[in-house]
């Protein structure tokens, strides 16, 4: 059975016997409205789990933002702000690199590994 709501589809639930006939007519009639609340269930629960990661997401950007305006070492700034960022985002390598108007360079500044 499609398991669908309003907004979109999700998958399918499907059920079987190893017996012939093992469903009734009534079985079959019933079946549709277990797929759709079934879809109804595991909607709400995905839509629980994204709302959870945004939280935890904009969390992180609220650290950040306050780690920047209550930072002014940059020597610390940057480790402090790649460790908020790699409980979110894995990484193996960050850095930042300043750009030298005067000069036309660009030098990295800090790196985290």
């Amino acid at each position: 059975m499609p398991l669908s709501t309003a907004q979109k589809r999700l998958g399918t639930l499907g059920l079987g016997s190893s017996r012939a006939n093992a469903y009734s007519e009534r079985d079959m009639n019933l079946l549709p409205r277990v797929a759709k609340l079934v879809a109804v269930a595991v909607e709400n629960a995905l839509t629980r789990e994204a709302l959870a990661r945004e939280k935890e997401r904009l969390h992180m950007l609220l650290e950040v933002n306050n780690t920047l305006v209550t930072n002014r070492d940059l020597q610390k700034l940057f480790p402090a702000i790649s460790g908020f960022i790699r409980r979110m985002i894995r990484y193996d390598y960050a850095s930042v690199a300043v750009y030298n108007e005067a000069a036309h360079t660009l030098s990295i500044r800090w790196i985290s590994l």
